[in-house]
């Protein structure tokens, strides 16, 4: 694969996004930039001459970034990277165009300011009846005052073998942490408790399919984004001593990049689980792998691993059978400079087959993740597909968004942008208001290091009602803890309606620890009467 080059990038606990630029391949020797470099050029000529080396160049492994993309003010320091990380890769095979001109013509189209977003109108009273409450493990069991703020990356909802009772899988990629928390009605008591590094993400199999649900879990290897070889793919199985409280866990992939997301399935349908391995990566790290199981007689399955593909990026890769085939397909989001979403077709043996779904047609588009949902009843699985990674650049930006890709039933897919929201991690789809369809509940995660921005005024959680098939209203249900990575629905205390479990990722910690909030809803409820939103 060509070694892409970063000019902007956004990296987040997942997503982010590169823009790629050049420097002079006659030189080891890049220019420094001056005053005057830096200046607006007058001259229409010159940016007009630029602009076709500038597309061109720019254009060579995704789509030229827009100068709208950001303000005027910013392009300054995105080119000097752009130029830096040009160097630093020796790829010099390209025609370029000159530095100082690069910035002239992005700071000549570029905006002075980007428009502010607009909130989200109030969830009307009476609507929905939500009761919070928070929850932590370290104080709630351990009786523990951390100074390591929260950073819950991610949080899953599976029922327990045992019981069916609610359990919620939670990741903390700062502590290291992963744990079982288990609900009894609002009451939360903690079962399974291991330190893995920096967990991105878990889910739930039966990998040694000895009846008892075990995980695969995502190690990043270390905290923030960076290129290195400490990532990790885990198998986390119940402990044979089960007064130990906490999971065997065993190495399945060591010495690779920064490992976002594993999917365990029978994609050989040869009788065991195999497993798709998403490594993120960062700038020069990345790839998507398939793990074939090819010897589970031991206490850990042995794997054959082969290359799908070697772009960085990787986010999410959930599992279904698209085209009722038999075999097991996956979707995959890819972020960095790619922006895409791309469905890979299993031809039967455990191979795959590309087809996209979805380009942004934008690198700096900032995907976040995708979820499945039949959000229009119709029988097949749908895309809700976020993009709401600003990291880096800390700039709110218009069009940061969550957006319905809608499976047409046979194999194409419309895309319908349904709500605005800045910084957009995570969408998931559930029937909030007991009327029969999808809503979407959402979450976004905004850095504290903004500068003039009141994050206070922001909307951190938002709604999507479905007021007609595929027409959708967004409410607004909290403002201003724009701290959500990650968040899952379900009806948790089991009383006929859903509710939210939402993560905390802070920057810095407070007395209190809120690790997980739940936003219990009693809309339909016997506490249909009590507190309302909020309260």
């Amino acid at each position: 694969m060509r070694l892409l080059i970063g000019l902007l990038i956004l990296a987040a606990l997942s997503g982010g996004a590169i823009l790629l630029f050049d420097s002079s391949p006659e030189s080891d020797e890049l220019p420094e930039l001056t005053g005057d470099d830096l200046s607006i050029s007058s001259s229409a000529n010159l940016v007009e001459s630029d602009k076709v080396a500038v597309e061109r160049f720019c254009g060579d492994c995704h789509s030229p970034p827009d100068p709208s993309g950001i303000p005027k003010d910013g392009w300054e320091s995105v080119v000097s990277l752009g130029f830096e990380m040009y160097d630093n890769s020796r790829r010099f095979d390209l025609d370029l165009p000159v530095k100082p001109h690069v910035l002239s013509y992005y700071r000549n189209r570029a905006p002075d300011s980007l428009p502010a977003p607009s909130l989200a109108p109030a969830t009307p009273e009476g609507m929905l009846k939500f009761s919070k409450k928070h929850y932590s493990v370290f104080q709630d069991k351990l009786n523990a005052h951390l100074e390591t703020p929260p950073a819950i990356s991610n949080i899953s909802y599976y029922p327990s073998s045992e019981d069916g009772s609610p359990v919620l899988m939670v990741c903390d990629m700062s502590v290291g942490a992963v744990y079982e928390m288990r609900l009894n009605g609002e009451s939360a008591s903690y079962g399974r408790l291991s330190y893995v590094n920096h967990p991105s993400k878990t889910t739930q199999t039966d990998l040694n399919q000895d009846g008892v649900p075990d995980y695969v879990v995502g190690d990043l290897g270390e905290f923030l984004p960076a290129d290195h070889q400490q990532g990790r793919v885990l198998w986390l199985n119940p402990a044979a001593d089960s007064s130990s409280g906490g999971f065997d866990v065993h190495e399945i992939l060591t010495g690779v990049g920064r490992i976002s997301d594993v999917q365990p399935g029978d994609y050989d349908k040869d009788g065991d689980l195999d497993l798709v391995v998403a490594e993120f990566g960062w700038r020069n790290s990345g790839h998507l792998f398939y793990f074939e199981n090819i010897d589970d007689s031991g206490d850990v399955p042995k794997f054959k691993v082969t290359e799908l593909d070697d772009r960085h990026g990787y986010i999410h890769t959930p599992t279904l059978d698209i085209n009722g085939d038999g075999h097991l397909d996956f979707l995959a989001v890819i972020s960095q400079e790619h922006e895409c979403v791309e469905l890979f077709l299993n031809r039967g043996d455990g191979s795959f087959r590309r087809q996209m779904v979805f380009a942004a047609d934008n690198p700096i588009f900032g995907s976040t993740g995708i979820d499945l949902a039949d959000l229009d009843n119709d029988g097949d699985l749908d895309i809700l597909y976020t993009n709401g990674d600003m990291f880096d650049s800390f700039y709110l930006v218009p069009y940061h968004a969550v957006h319905w890709l809608e499976n047409r039933g046979d194999g194409t897919w419309d895309q319908h942008e349904l709500a605005k929201m800045p910084g957009i991690h995570r969408a998931v789809a559930g029937d909030m208001d007991n009327d029969g369809d999808m809503d979407i509940v959402c979450g976004c995660l905004i850095s504290n290091a903004l500068e003039d921005i009141d994050t206070d005024k922001l909307d951190s959680i938002i709604w999507l009602e479905q007021t007609a098939p595929g027409e959708f209203k967004s409410w607004s249900l909290e403002t201003g803890n724009c701290n959500h990575a990650t968040l899952d629905l379900a009806d948790f205390d089991r009383d006929g309606d859903i509710d939210i479990a939402v993560g905390q990722f802070q920057t810095s910690a407070n007395p209190v620890r809120t690790d997980v909030t739940i936003w219990w809803n009693n809309t339909t409820s016997s506490k249909a009467n009590g507190p309302g939103i909020g309260e």
